[in-house]
């Protein structure tokens, strides 16, 4: 629909519905029977064919027969705009065009580490980032002769996003978060390499740009704040215009957001905090949503809802929007597509592989898909905490993660961890030897990041059923109770004694919580303070932070004594987590000693767990594993043993073509 330039009616783009003289259109006429009179004026969309004027004649016989030529042209001229409506209102309700509904994957890449990834509109380059001993560079790929040169040389950074092309394919954006940029920037480099430019600082994830190439679009995604910005600049950084702000528990896609083909709205993810009159059933759901960019108004497009949504591509022909979807916490990424028309959403992949949240994009022909595929895969591994060369695989099975979410002792050695085996995820028991497997939850319930209490007695456990909330178990799976009602609690651990559970918020900062459930108590209000917990002793609090004026990802020591800090520990940006995951990161513990933090390590896509001593020694490597990653680990209660899960991604770039 538009407006009309010169009354200010609205009008059908096709020019059915434009204004007639008496201020009525021409569809209420034909509705109503009435023949139209002249034209007051044509819509913008039609152009006048020129006229011949008729001599007025003096006759009667003329004037009948011009009477009667008039009429007949003029049944003429509504049968064929009758004809036209019909055809018209056909369109309107027809079945949007689908797209990839027959597709050709091609790997693109083979080095198992690619961390994002953008293709030109041609179609010829593909620019992708990799990781390599917590150093980050940039690559572009000729797709026709398969050769590749690097345009960013690599540096020790938090985090480096290929984000888009120039609609022309001469330059490459790309975002990095680092030293000299705590706070994220967005540059810009030839495609074949050559100087960076910087042209938007406090940048962290990728951008979008507007087919035209005039304009931008990024969010600021700050996680010690309560609120999220999205922006609109022009293609160069200058004349930065904030379009919307979003206040928790509200919460947006960190990924790419889409133009319309013709500039004027924004397609992103927009999640919400659901909840009927039980407050124990908090949810999220994340929809489809179009924001206008002349009135800055948003309208929810999809019917379905899930709770993450990834970045988002819009095809040029407007008639669908591409992206990634988490259907489930335990789910595996797929690429999705929706109707702007309908808001009917299906599913482009269905596979056993996973595809990630940042990376997509689409060739201006619409034929092809770029994007990072995955194949995650853990074991849990036990062994000997002094030799971690005598650690074995104790869980084998294939496509599934295993203690991706968390690994725990119970007091007679039995490992409680995380699973993906079945459709969601479930927890598990199993011998520190691999025997005597057991689910403990099932399968309709979705349970993940186990924390055993010392007495071994009961399980701590989150789910997602009603809003990655808190819950409490025994040691067998029954008696499942709900323990918390708020907002979402993405970490949580056990207190020494067994009395407390301390979690941190979405919303920030870090609470203690009785494990009977009740009302919980702050203890420290502010931040994005991830995986709280106290030392052996009870004396100290340890909690993960990424916040500051350096984004180095840091572990901080305050005593609980009267919660002033101790020490502030910073670890290596190869141990800290992708910014998605910075919120349920559970990648450090407390030695069994109490004297050190213990953390995870991952160079050249290797992960080991290096020593902080407490007295401001320096770290020490503890582990030799020469392959694999490691998500989680867990001391056994006396400190002789060690569990992990163990596995990797294999990420790498792959191309979907459309073979319809």
């Amino acid at each position: 629909m538009r407006k009309c330039p010169q009354c200010s009616r609205v009008y059908d783009d096709d020019g059915l519905n434009f204004c007639l003289d008496d201020g009525t259109s021409l569809i209420d006429r034909l509705n109503s029977g009435d023949q139209p009179t002249a034209l007051l004026h044509d819509p913008p969309s039609v152009t006048n064919a020129p006229t011949r004027a008729i001599e007025p004649s003096t006759t009667q016989n003329n004037s009948r027969k011009s009477g009667k030529f008039v009429a007949i042209i003029t049944m003429l001229l509504l049968a064929v705009i009758a004809v036209g409506f019909a055809i018209y209102r056909t369109a309107a309700t027809a079945t949007p065009k689908e797209h990839f509904q027959n597709i050709e994957l091609t790997r693109i890449t083979s080095e198992s580490s690619v961390e994002s990834a953008a293709i030109s509109s041609d179609g010829k380059y593909v620019a992708y980032t990799l990781e390599e001993s917590g150093r980050r560079g940039l690559w572009t790929k000729n797709l026709a002769s398969d050769s590749r040169v690097q345009i960013v040389t690599p540096i020790e950074s938090a985090s480096m996003y290929a984000a888009t092309f120039s609609p022309d394919g001469s330059y490459v954006y790309y975002t990095r978060t680092d030293d000299g940029n705590p706070k994220g920037a967005l540059y810009i480099v030839p495609v074949l390499g050559g100087d960076s430019k910087k042209i938007a600082a406090d940048v962290s994830q990728p951008v979008s740009i507007s087919k035209d190439g005039k304009h931008i679009a990024y969010g600021r995604f700050h996680l010690d704040k309560p609120e999220d910005h999205l922006f609109v600049a022009d293609a160069d950084g200058s004349n930065e215009t904030e379009v919307l702000v979003i206040k928790e528990p509200n919460y947006i896609t960190g990924a790419a957001m889409a133009f319309s083909p013709d500039g004027t709205t924004l397609a992103f993810g927009y999640g919400a905090l659901a909840s009927g009159t039980d407050p124990t059933q908090h949810r999220y759901d994340m929809r489809v949503v179009f924001l206008s960019l002349a009135d800055k108004s948003l309208t929810t497009v999809s019917k379905d809802g899930w709770p993450y949504l990834g970045s988002f591509i819009w095809l040029a022909d407007g008639s669908a929007i591409v992206f990634v979807v988490r259907e489930e916490r335990a789910n595996l990424a797929q690429i999705w597509q929706c109707s702007p028309e309908t808001g009917e959403s299906r599913r482009i992949t269905s596979d056993l592989s996973s595809y990630d949240l940042i990376s997509l994009g689409a060739t201006s022909d619409e034929r092809q898909i770029i994007a990072v595929q995955s194949d995650p895969v853990s074991q849990i591994w036990a062994g000997p905490a002094d030799d971690s060369k005598q650690a074995r695989a104790i869980t084998t099975r294939k496509n599934v993660q295993d203690g991706r979410g968390s690994v725990a002792w119970t007091p007679d050695g039995r490992i409680i961890f995380d699973s993906t085996i079945s459709s969601k995820m479930t927890i598990w028991s199993v011998n520190s030897d691999g025997s005597d497997a057991k689910s403990l939850t099932e399968a309709s319930t979705d349970a993940f990041a186990p924390e055993v209490s010392p007495d071994g007695r009961s399980i701590f456990f989150g789910s997602t059923r009603t809003g990655f909330q808190l819950w409490r178990m025994d040691a067998d799976g029954r008696n499942q109770v709900q323990l918390s009602n708020s907002e979402g609690n993405p970490t949580h651990s056990v207190s020494p004694d067994g009395a407390w559970l301390i979690y941190n918020r979405y919303l920030g900062g870090i609470y203690k919580l009785s494990v009977g459930g009740g009302t919980p108590i702050q203890m420290i209000a502010d931040g994005a303070l991830v995986y709280p917990q106290m030392s052996p002793d009870s004396r100290f609090l340890a909690y993960f932070y990424t916040g500051g004026e350096s984004k180095r990802p840091k572990i901080v020591v305050v005593n609980l004594a009267d919660m002033s800090t101790v020490k502030t520990f910073e670890v290596p940006v190869s141990g800290a987590p992708p910014h998605l995951n910075s919120l349920v990161y559970r990648g450090f513990h407390w030695s069994p000693d109490g004297k050190s933090l213990v953390y995870i390590n991952t160079l050249h896509g290797v992960s080991n767990l290096w020593q902080q001593p407490l007295d401001g020694l320096p770290a020490k490597q503890i582990t030799d594993f020469k392959t694999d990653r490691i998500y989680s680990f867990a001391f056994s209660r006396d400190g002789k043993m060690i569990a992990f899960s163990r596995g990797n991604d294999s990420p790498d770039v792959v191309l979907l073509k459309d073979q319809n």
